[in-house]
């Protein structure tokens, strides 16, 4: 049987985490992605077909660059999981507080997920895309007149 291919963006803790984990103890190649080097080497050293890159995805020719190398590394991907994501509570709008959401949970991930979208139209294989957003969570402790104005779809 065909090893899967799973690459986890914002795998260094919570949801992100524990999927690597739950990938890496079924037996898949993991390829890990955060900011936090440390807690990368710590998830990967728990399995010689883990593989990570240091990244934050808004800088976005890196975050290509990090991509490309690692899905090389593991002789492709099957599965891309994005689980990365910010945001802060911000009842009175202040686009300070605004600008790093946006630029991890709009623009990161548009970089992202277009990067994928071509990387599985040239592949012959099927594959999976999941995003696992911020506000979907945030819904169920924030009003709603904060975190409607901010879905991007």
């Amino acid at each position: 049987m065909k090893m899967k291919k799973v690459i986890i963006i914002g795998a260094t803790s919570g949801i992100g985490r524990g999927l690597a984990e739950t990938y890496i103890n079924e037996g898949c190649i993991v390829g890990i992605v955060g900011r936090r080097e440390l807690m990368l080497q710590e998830i990967c050293s728990q399995s010689e077909d883990c593989h990570y890159r240091v990244c934050d995805i808004t800088n976005d020719n890196d975050t290509l660059y990090q991509l490309n190398t690692l899905t090389n590394e593991m002789g492709g991907m099957d599965i891309l999981v994005i689980c990365s994501g910010v945001g802060e509570v911000n009842p009175e709008l202040d686009y300070r507080l605004e600008k790093p959401a946006l630029l991890t949970n709009v623009i990161g991930f548009t970089n992202i997920a277009d990067w994928a979208s071509y990387s599985f139209n040239t592949s012959s294989q099927d594959n999976l895309l999941l995003y696992l957003p911020l506000a979907v969570f945030a819904e169920v402790v924030l009003p709603r007149h904060i975190m409607q104005p901010k879905h991007f779809k």
